[in-house]
């Protein structure tokens, strides 16, 4: 029987429904320079920085790049040379913390190996698994202690590039109250 009261009327479980149209506002991102992901891509674009925005470069930014150009040119150098050295310190601690993370994983493959393969075939033969991992357990070993002493001298080089760039700022601290550089 009809539930509205009126005869012939369909009741609402049988009236299809048809989904009401909502209208969603994209949600924008805390950051305006990354395109949101919910946006369609042909709206994905990154808005300009308008000049307004930018801080004005300040006359003490611009008196220490003149000072480091002219009156403090060897101290400058120094930092940069300090700066040289410790970036090229971090591409040998990546270097060999890729080594010791391939050392690794090989590792692991060869202990799974060992763990699928009961015998080996031959202790003598070069494939044999045991005799791999040994030799990948040892260079993982020697090149971790090679990382741990790199770390010490990182500090090392870090702490100098410090000290180059506050000795620089000091001079040129002095150099602009007047005492010389």
């Amino acid at each position: 029987p009809p539930s509205s009261g009126e005869p012939g009327s369909p009741s609402p479980a049988s009236v299809p429904s048809t989904p009401t149209p909502v209208n969603v506002s994209p949600v924008k991102s805390r950051f305006p320079s990354s395109p949101s992901p919910h946006l369609p891509k042909d709206q994905q674009t990154t808005p300009p920085i308008k000049p307004s925005i930018l801080p004005p470069a300040s006359t003490t930014s611009t008196a220490f790049l003149a000072y480091r150009a002219g009156a403090g040119k060897e101290l400058d150098e120094l930092h940069k040379q300090a700066k040289a050295r410790l970036k090229e310190h971090k591409n040998k601690v990546k270097a060999i913390t890729d080594d010791i993370n391939f050392q690794k994983s090989t590792i692991d493959h060869l202990m799974s190996v060992l763990r699928t393969q009961p015998q080996p075939t031959s202790p003598r033969s070069n494939d044999d698994p045991t005799k791999k991992l040994k030799e990948a357990k040892k260079r993982y070993r020697g090149r971790v202690d090679e990382l741990s002493e790199l770390r010490v001298e990182g500090v090392f080089l870090k702490g100098q590039k410090e000290r180059a760039m506050q000795e620089l700022v000091r001079a040129y601290d002095r150099w602009e109250k007047g005492l010389g550089g």
